[in-house]
Order: structure tokens, then C-alpha cells, then sequence
């Protein structure tokens, strides 16, 4: 197929890009009082938005701040914490996310609040934070809040709905935590009657994790399935 040629009256004629503009001065000629009203209006909007960065910028150190003081009084596991220590924490957890909902610290602060219910029996409230920390987190915390409703319906001995949930993390190709849902899935396989697929799984950890702090559980672990 031949191309065809170009002529000169042609290329004298505007394109798109300059018919948009020409349309485009017409009407702010015609319409002078709406566009300065317009600009006006779009001065104070860029102007709200900045205010908003500034007020949201102060919010999120206000809350970098109370985070840490928060975070000070984390009952710590070696110093073998009451469950009267848990609760206070997870009161000022609470509290926290109560004031700085809308801060970029409340997400990290809910799973330290899921935690604190885990250790007062409080299952099922900690399987709903969980679940909303989800949605706030970015990757891997996410994973780890998806981990931490894994467990707490492991301690209400839901052991369906928790493989459900460590099978989806271990299918995950860029998963950081691999090895420690590995072998949490090993676990409820075997808690749901399915000791040759935990087996494999155990296998899995020994052929493909050699640095993993679960090295040695899943070789005992094993080791007794097939006694």
C-alpha cells in the first residue's frame, strides 16, 4: 500500500491538540467573571490541601510520639508478664487507636493491641483487629496480621479456618515468613488429621530453609511422626 501524501493546505490545518485550545480561549474569553471565579476557587482548594498536609504532618508526629510511650510499657515476655499487665496494655492500646485512628502509626498499633488480647484469652476480639489491621497494612505487615488471625483461631482450636489461612501465606512466592507459616501449617495439618501432608510440609522446611530457627522443631517434630 502507497502512503499518502501530505500536502501543504493540509499541514496548515490545526491538528487536535490545537482545536482543543482554540475551543479553549473562546470560552475563557466569553466566560472571564466563571474562569477568575474558578481560579479562585481551585487557589483555596490547593490552599485547604496544604493546610491538611500540614495538620495531617503534625497529627502523625503527635502520634509517632504517644506510639513510642505506648510501646514503653509493653509487658515483655522474658519478664513473664501478668495478665493484669497484658490488660492494662491493651487498655492503652486501645486508647490509642481511639485518638489516632486516622494516623499512619494506628495500623501498627492495632496489631500490638491483638497481641495484648491474645495474651488475656480475648480470641475473638484479637481475630477482629487482626482482620482490620489487614486492610491498613502495607507489605509484609499485612502478612503478619494475616499470621496473627492465623494464630488466634488456633488458640479457639479453629483449626479449619487457620490452615485455610497458613496454606494462602506459604503460597506466597515473596513471603519473608515462609519458613515460620510453614511451620504453623505443619501444625494444623496435623491437628486436622493429615500427618503425611505434614510430613512434606516438615520436609519443605528441612530441604529449603537450612538457616531457619525452625530447622530443629520440624526435624523432631518429624522424627515423631514417623515413630
Amino acid at each position: 500500500m502507497t502512503a499518502k501524501t501530505i500536502s501543504k493546505e493540509e499541514l496548515k490545518q490545526p491538528d487536535s491538540f490545537q482545536r482543543f485550545f482554540d475551543r479553549l480561549a473562546i470560552w475563557a474569553k466569553k466566560n472571564a467573571k466563571n474562569l477568575w471565579i474558578g481560579l479562585i476557587v481551585c487557589g483555596l482548594a490547593v490552599t485547604a490541601v496544604l493546610v491538611q498536609n500540614q495538620k495531617n504532618k503534625r497529627m502523625n508526629q503527635e502520634a509517632a510520639n504517644a506510639y513510642i510511650k505506648v510501646i514503653e510499657s509493653l509487658p515483655l515476655d522474658t519478664e513473664q508478664p501478668s495478665e493484669e499487665a497484658w490488660n492494662k496494655f491493651a487498655d492503652a492500646t486501645e486508647n490509642y487507636i481511639d485518638q489516632y485512628k486516622s494516623s499512619t502509626m494506628a495500623p501498627l498499633m492495632m496489631m500490638h493491641r491483638a497481641k495484648a488480647l491474645l495474651h488475656t484469652k480475648k480470641y475473638e476480639e484479637a481475630t477482629k483487629v487482626y482482620q482490620n489491621a489487614q486492610t491498613r497494612l502495607a507489605f509484609p505487615y499485612n502478612l503478619m496480621a494475616q499470621e496473627g488471625e492465623a494464630l488466634s483461631y488456633q488458640f479457639q482450636e479453629k483449626y479449619d479456618q487457620s490452615l485455610s489461612i497458613w496454606q494462602k501465606l506459604v503460597a506466597k512466592e515473596d513471603n519473608p515468613f515462609k519458613d515460620y507459616h510453614l511451620w504453623n501449617l505443619g501444625l494444623n495439618l496435623e491437628k486436622t488429621g493429615k500427618p503425611a501432608d505434614a510430613m512434606q510440609v516438615y520436609d519443605q522446611i528441612i530441604a529449603d530453609f537450612a538457616d531457619s530457627a525452625f530447622l530443629a522443631k520440624a526435624k523432631m517434630q518429624k522424627t515423631l511422626l514417623e515413630k
